[in-house]
């Protein structure tokens, strides 16, 4: 299933063909822009920036600071179809002048939510989720308890 990003209502870009975190309740999938998201996108190339030169110098302030202001974007997530899907976090990662066309990654996470059946777990629903189960085929055969 593919995602919608939004800012302001208006996507931003799609999520394609993500997997998944399954006990982080984290979701990535490669990220196409839409035209908006030129409007946006200095915001998380600073992210990416201030990340690159990490290594260089202490970088702590400015990471919070490039971390606040994707927080003040207020970014939603939608499924195609405009369900909208609870999320503590959404952010695209952008290394698109690094790495080319390909280079961009957008990643929510979507916390347990009583929206979500059964027992409200983004994974065990269908509504949201259609990728791998909340275990992969090769762990069923030795089923294991997720945590609460």
């Amino acid at each position: 299933m593919d995602y919608l990003i939004r800012h302001n209502d208006t996507p931003i870009g799609t999520m394609i063909e993500p997997g998944a975190d399954h006990p982080m309740g984290i979701v990535q999938g490669r990220f196409v822009p839409l035209a908006a998201y030129e409007g946006v996108r200095a915001v998380f190339r600073r992210l990416t920036e201030v990340r690159l030169a990490a290594h260089a110098e202490d970088s702590t302030g400015a990471l919070k600071q490039a971390w606040e202001e994707i927080e003040a974007l207020r970014l939603t997530v939608t499924t195609a179809d405009g369900r909208l899907i609870p999320t503590t976090s959404v952010h695209v990662e952008d290394y698109v002048e690094e790495l080319g066309d390909d280079g961009s990654e957008g990643i929510f996470v979507a916390p347990t939510d009583p929206i979500f059946r059964p027992e409200g777990n983004f994974f065990l629903d269908t509504r949201y989720w259609d990728g791998p189960g909340y275990w992969a085929e090769e762990d069923r055969a030795s089923p294991q308890t997720p945590d609460p």
